[in-house]
Order: structure tokens, then C-alpha cells, then sequence
């Protein structure tokens, strides 16, 4: 008879299954942008100009015209009288001469610029994704 009881359990014995669930969180991110005031720098060309002379010194050489004359005539004696003159060179006399040139040079130089300007600043923005996980368990009931 000891026998039989535990069979008469066993048979009063009913599987059933539970279902049990807990979250999972996993880390989701994405990246994205945001606007922020920054400065900036950059290189720009700016033309910067210079005015001036150039003093040189040339030779220069001249001569003179010199008139001579022979005779000298009174107006008031002779009407038709011309006095014969004559023209002729004096020799070159030479020296340097003060020239002025005025002179403008411009050039592009590169120069630095910067201003404070908004910028799209790319940053990572993370959360926790919750997920449901189920399970079943097997439980026995007697």
C-alpha cells in the first residue's frame, strides 16, 4: 500500500507554464546637432596700397642761344637800318638734375578675421530603450 500512494500523488500532479517578464534596457544612440555661438576664424585678403617718390638724379645739359650784332642802329637817322645779328650756340654746360617720380604699389596681404558665429555643433544623444522579455516556466502543482 506504501506503493500506491505515491502514484496517487504523482497522478494529482498538474504542469503548468508561468509566464514571467522583466525590461531590458539597451543604450540607443543618435547623433545629432545643435547650434552654438563660436568664433570663427578665417584668412582673408586685404589690399594694402603705398604711395611714394622715387628721387634719381640725371645729367642734364643746356646751351645758351647768343645773339651778337655789328652794327647799332639810331631810328632816327636811317629808317631802313637793320643791325646784322647773328645767332649762334655757347657751349653745353652740363649738371644732374632733381627728377621726382611718385610711385603707388599695391599688394594682397592675408590677414586673420574672426567673429563669433553659430555653428551646428554634432553631439551624441543617448537613452535607455526599454524592452519586454517573457519567459515561460514550467511550475508543477499537486
Amino acid at each position: 500500500m506504501i506503493d500506491l500512494i505515491p502514484d496517487r500523488i504523482e497522478l494529482a500532479c498538474k504542469t503548468t507554464f508561468i509566464e514571467e517578464c522583466h525590461n531590458e534596457y539597451k543604450m540607443v544612440c543618435e547623433e545629432t546637432t545643435v547650434e552654438r555661438e563660436r568664433e570663427v576664424c578665417e584668412t582673408v585678403q586685404e589690399k594694402v596700397c603705398e604711395k611714394g617718390v622715387n628721387t634719381d638724379y640725371e645729367p642734364a645739359c643746356f646751351q645758351r642761344i647768343i645773339s651778337h650784332c655789328d652794327s647799332v642802329c639810331k631810328r632816327s637817322l636811317d629808317v631802313n637800318c637793320k643791325p646784322q645779328c647773328e645767332r649762334s650756340l655757347a657751349p653745353p654746360y652740363c649738371h644732374k638734375v632733381k627728377v621726382i617720380t611718385p610711385y603707388n604699389t599695391c599688394k594682397d596681404v592675408p590677414r586673420e578675421v574672426c567673429a563669433n558665429k553659430k555653428v551646428k555643433v554634432p553631439y551624441e544623444k543617448c537613452h535607455d530603450e526599454p524592452k519586454k522579455v517573457c519567459e515561460k516556466i514550467e511550475k508543477k502543482r499537486c
